[in-house]
């Protein structure tokens, strides 16, 4: 059999090779899991134990703390979050929960445990560094479904911010909770 016969057979035979993850994809998710400041704003909406309740959203990350405004319809039930590292707390005008407390306080309303060091990640489009995960890219490259410590995200919308792309539409479920989050502005210092 003639040589060039023999490498048409082979190459015919073999099975495509998958797509290596893009050395922009990788770039992306380290850039912007070491980005230290950003803000944005939006409406969050969260379905869990068969209710539901909407919010606007202001996020302000700097470096390790993340701070959360979030206020219901009409500016009732404002709530502040704080976030540093896996600590938390929570204040509502009304009372301040700290640590432990606020931790079993978000998962009584919310029905899952809610992890609040991995969020600003998520948010940006990318999985949290500290813990595994499987990630599904979409047919532009940018990831589409995000599986970490047992909640599935799923990035619906992105938008052009400052050189990159980042998440406007946000949808995160475990088990009977649903979290969605629309971004209408995002701050890049």
């Amino acid at each position: 059999m003639p040589l060039a016969a023999m490498l048409a057979a082979g190459c015919a035979a073999a099975p495509p090779l998958p797509e290596p993850v893009s050395a922009t994809a990788e770039a992306r998710r380290e850039a912007l899991q070491a980005r230290e400041a950003w803000a944005l704003a939006g409406r969050v909406a969260v379905a869990a134990a068969g209710e539901g309740a909407t919010a606007s959203l202001d996020w302000r990350q700097s470096s390790g703390s993340s701070e959360l405004a979030l206020r219901g319809p009409f500016g009732a039930r404002a709530l502040s979050v704080t976030v540093t590292g896996s600590d938390i707390s929570l204040s509502d005008g009304e009372g301040r929960l700290d640590g432990e407390d606020a931790h079993i306080y978000l998962e009584n309303q919310l029905g899952a445990d809610l992890p609040v060091s991995q969020l600003r990640y998520w948010v940006l489009g990318v999985p949290a560094p500290d813990a595994p995960f499987e990630e599904t890219a979409g047919p532009d490259g940018l990831p589409e479904r995000l599986v970490q410590l047992g909640w599935v995200i799923v990035f619906e919308r992105y938008r052009p911010v400052d050189g990159l792309w980042l998440p406007s539409r946000i949808t995160a479920e475990a088990g009977t909770t649903r979290v969605r989050l629309a971004v209408s502005r995002w701050e890049l210092p």
